[in-house]
């Protein structure tokens, strides 16, 4: 079996060639804060990654202090040794600003100099009074007596107005500042609604996810230069990859082109999951996912579309790429010799066999059977002699982990009698 490899793009080699417009200057002062350390991270697709390890200066501030620009996104400043966090947006524009943190305060976060998280922060502090405001009213409603119809009902509206008056503040901040990162973050984060379907309940439910599906990706917005830089993105990728997608690789190579389809060609978010994506199936240990592997070497590395690392590595998985193409499941088996325990050598297409199952992939040893997913062997050559029927066969192979692939095939038998005698030649008897 060939070995697939593993490639492991650095970070530093994702981002080496970042954007540039200028310094950053963000400075941080902490009260009633005792360590003289700050961790300063940010969220990079699934993890959150520390940035730098800050230091409280002669000035009793910690700073962050760069001649380039810091790629915009979420990013949090960490107290050590509590662990407790607190966001601070970095967009591409204002990168020199204040921030001031009280660990005593009721409030304990603000800003100098950044319009975005003031902005960001003044929704907190909207939301957080709301949800204050609909804790007196659940209060009240908890101890109200349920004949007090009209009491209780003025109740439920004022909970609806404070509702309609959130969505009020977020829709006038995403109009007001559609390019902002409070926008993207809002955007993401605003409910779903169906229309009306019509039909049985089981082609309601499929019109239902079938639109869910088209537009899972509508408000999320995958050409903003922070998105990778995000808390949510990665969730949403790997739901519409794991539970919108048919866990086969045909719907899978679909889904990893539809999804490197959404960010712009070589910007951060990009590169991240191009590597991502193909790390991921070169080392799958389900059985025929490494066509989804080949299928990303072969139309967006074989064709340059990862121009930022070197050709050598660029070959190196094209060409083992390329070695397993022949052997993926579905394709004719290419020919080879094997030699038995004895010594006996054995070729391929000399197998006196009708048909022979070969497996790649997965974690070997391989057992076989066909039309029962029970009666598993470990011999690959199966006796359809029996059987001699035209139909669709259901062929399973499984791995010593217990994970098992499914392939259907339609076989055509050709019954041909040949009389005890017959006349080869327009004569009446036989030569």
């Amino acid at each position: 079996m060939i070995m697939r490899l593993f490639y492991l793009l650095t970070i530093s080699l994702f981002f080496a060639q970042g954007m540039v417009f200028g310094q950053a200057d963000i400075k941080i002062d902490v009260k009633n804060y005792d360590s003289d350390t700050l961790i300063f991270g940010y969220y990079m697709a699934e993890r959150l990654l520390v940035y730098d390890t800050l230091y409280r200066n002669e000035d009793q501030l910690f700073n962050v202090q760069q001649d380039s620009s810091i790629s915009p996104g979420m990013y949090i400043v960490v107290s050590v040794p509590q662990g407790i966090f607190y966001q601070v947006i970095v967009d591409e524009a204002d990168q020199d600003f204040s921030v001031m943190i009280d660990t005593a305060a009721e409030l304990r976060i603000s800003f100098e100099g950044s319009e975005e998280n003031e902005l960001f922060y003044s929704y907190l502090d909207y939301i957080q009074q709301g949800r204050v405001e609909v804790a007196n009213i659940d209060r009240v409603l908890a101890t109200t007596d349920s004949t007090l119809v009209s009491i209780i009902d003025q109740l439920q509206k004022d909970k609806g107005s404070i509702d309609q008056m959130v969505q009020a503040r977020q829709a006038q901040i995403i109009e007001q500042y559609p390019q902002s990162i409070p926008a993207l973050l809002l955007k993401a984060n605003l409910p779903f609604y169906f229309p009306e379907f019509e039909g049985t309940p089981e082609e309601v439910q499929d019109q239902k996810f079938a639109y869910y599906k088209e537009r899972y990706f509508e408000n999320i917005g995958t050409r903003h230069p922070a998105i990778l830089r995000t808390p949510f993105l990665h969730e949403r990728m790997t739901y519409y990859e794991s539970n919108l997608t048919h866990n086969e690789p045909d719907s899978l190579i679909k889904t990893v082109d539809y999804l490197l389809g959404l960010f712009e060609e070589d910007s951060e978010a990009y590169r991240y999951y191009l590597s991502y994506y193909l790390n991921k199936y070169a080392n799958s240990k389900f059985i025929g996912m490494d066509a989804v592997y080949v299928h990303i070497a072969l139309n967006y590395y074989a064709k340059g579309k990862a121009s930022w690392i070197t050709e050598e590595s660029r070959k190196e998985i094209v060409d083992n790429a390329r070695k397993l193409e022949p052997v993926l499941i579905g394709k004719k088996a290419p020919e080879f010799n094997i030699t038995q325990e004895d010594g006996t050598p054995i070729v391929l297409s000399k197998l006196d066999n009708e048909y022979t199952v070969v497996a790649t992939g997965g974690d070997p040893f391989y057992e076989y059977s066909f039309d029962s997913d029970d009666d598993y062997s470990t011999n690959n050559i199966l006796d359809l002699k029996s059987t001699r029927e035209t139909r669709d066969y259901v062929f399973y192979v499984r791995d010593q982990r217990g994970c098992v692939l499914e392939q259907t095939i339609f076989l055509e038998f050709l019954d041909i009698v040949i009389p005890d005698f017959f006349t080869p030649t327009s004569k009446l008897s036989n030569p």
